[in-house]
């Protein structure tokens, strides 16, 4: 992944699409659409990345690598959020459990990381009481954490607000 100084790169890059995808998922909301892109400390303290008509909203965009991802139990990971830091930093799973954040756009990219193939909009609310409870916790090459939920958890739990093109990726 390139520009690797700037940790926005991909969000400032996938921008359009990622309006387009939420804007057709609530139509209703954007009669007068305000975007307000998120504070460097609502970024990095807050877990949110853009504000949409007052709404925050945090986005993640996997590479390709990951869209063929699954839980031990087969069924397909729908969402992982970080959970442990080397340094033993507050993650990203802290900031949601403690409130911040209320929807997730959550997104994989084509091969060459030119698209965005792949996206849910996730309503945090609707599993946010439930991040400790439930999910896997996976420990990343590099020390840090990661809790990951199944796309059967975000289902059965009502968070699933929209999804784009996931039908046609094969491995869902």
């Amino acid at each position: 992944m390139e520009n690797n100084d700037d940790i926005r790169f991909l969000e400032k890059k996938f921008m359009n699409e990622i309006l387009g995808s939420i804007r057709d998922s609530w139509p209703v909301l954007f009669d007068t659409f305000v975007i307000l892109p998120s504070t460097e400390e609502e970024d990095t303290k807050l877990s949110f990345d853009v504000i949409i008509c007052g709404i925050p909203i945090s986005v993640r965009i996997r590479e390709y690598k990951y869209i063929n991802y699954r839980e031990s139990n087969g069924s397909r990971t729908g969402l992982t959020i970080r959970s442990g830091s080397k340094c033993g930093r507050t993650t990203e799973i802290d900031k949601l459990r403690n409130g911040s954040g209320k929807l997730y756009f959550y997104s994989w990219m084509d091969q060459n990381e030119e698209s965005i193939i792949g996206w849910l909009l996730i309503d945090i609310d609707k599993i946010r009481d439930k991040l400790d409870r439930f999910g896997k916790e996976h420990k990343n090459y590099d020390g840090t954490y990661f809790k990951s939920y199944g796309y059967s958890f975000l289902e059965n739990n009502n968070a699933i607000i929209n999804k784009g093109n996931l039908n046609s990726i094969s491995s869902y």
